[in-house]
């Protein structure tokens, strides 16, 4: 084989690469990046995404990519879990870099100039925009969210395919119990459970919410960024630290 051919073997071997690495994924996956920076969640059916907060600082905007296809600028929604600056730092930047088609946002809290700014870009750039109220019902492709609490912390459960995962974020003790007096027991059961995590602290989770909830994987369990890939009605994770990795596996191909 001469030096040309060999040229033109490794453009193609490059090209394959890149064509694979870049392809739309067909399955689920749940992404929590690092809880000390935020608790973001992203939530994808292929190429469709759901962003959920906007991190503590701006780690998110190196991370995010690496998630999704290089060619993928589009996240169909954005939620706003709270008006904390954890919550929305790097929103902004996030508005700048991709093609958002919808955000929700707190139906009330406290507004620092922070939150003040991300609304006046979502005004500005003409996105969609609503304040979360209870029984509200948003669709993007296959991902369907119910809100379940559209105060000061935004609740909600979300189904993508045959997955469903209840996002209580940032509620507290009090807005659990006000979750489990007015929202239908047949709307609890979900598989993944996700609360906001700050550092190493766990979220507080009252007995009657999380027994109604029954999750097969609570991501408060789950320590540093994680992914949660579904196949087929099967699931793996991937973690960016390599040592909690042998127990992951064991946990959810466990469950």
């Amino acid at each position: 084989m001469d030096i040309d051919s060999r040229i033109v073997w490794c453009a193609l071997l490059i090209v394959y690469v890149v064509f694979v690495s870049s392809a739309p994924q067909q399955g689920v996956g749940i992404t929590r990046f690092d809880p000390k920076h935020g608790n973001t969640l992203l939530v994808q059916d292929g190429t469709v995404q759901m962003l959920i907060g906007g991190g503590g600082d701006e780690s998110l905007l190196s991370s995010l990519p690496s998630k999704m296809s290089w060619f993928d600028k589009r996240i169909e929604v954005i939620i706003v879990p709270t008006w904390k600056s954890e919550d929305i730092m790097s929103l902004v930047s996030i508005l700048d870099r991709y093609d958002v088609g919808a955000v929700v946002l707190p139906r009330s809290g406290k507004i620092d100039p922070q939150g003040e700014m991300l609304i006046s870009e979502i005004v500005r750039r003409h996105i969609p925009y609503r304040f979360a109220e209870y029984g509200q019902r948003i669709t993007a492709n296959r991902i369907t969210l119910r809100i379940m609490a559209g105060g000061p912390a935004i609740a909600f459960r979300a189904d993508i395919r045959d997955v469903s995962i209840i996002v209580l974020g940032d509620a507290n003790a009090k807005m659990q119990q006000q979750l489990l007096g007015s929202v239908p027991t047949e709307a609890f059961p979900a598989k993944i459970l996700y609360a906001e995590k700050h550092g190493t602290k766990p979220p507080s989770i009252i007995p009657g919410l999380l027994q109604a909830i029954s999750p097969n994987i609570s991501f408060s369990d789950l320590p540093y960024d994680a992914t949660l890939a579904f196949r087929v009605n099967s699931w793996f994770m991937k973690c960016v630290h390599e040592t909690d990795l042998p127990f992951l596996q064991h946990y959810c191909m466990n469950k």
